[in-house]
């Protein structure tokens, strides 16, 4: 049976919108990206805006030299 990938953060993003564009770039070059934030918006769930905690953006450990060369790009 294969594991699942480990996941590895490759950005924090103070914004649900920044960390989304960079998830969007990311898998327009080929590259999984899943974000993660503990922590609804300042207006609630929904918001795209600031996080308090930050958003954070994780890619498959085998693709993080790739997603980091690609986010240098941005």
């Amino acid at each position: 049976m294969a594991s699942a990938p480990a996941w590895v953060r490759v950005g924090t993003y103070s914004a649900i919108w920044e960390a989304e564009m960079a998830r969007g770039i990311l898998e327009g070059a080929g590259i999984p990206a899943r974000i993660s934030s503990d922590a609804p918006g300042v207006f609630g769930a929904g918001w795209s805006g600031t996080v308090p905690r930050g958003v954070e953006l994780f890619v498959p450990r085998e693709r993080e030299d790739d997603a980091r060369a690609v986010l240098m790009e941005i």
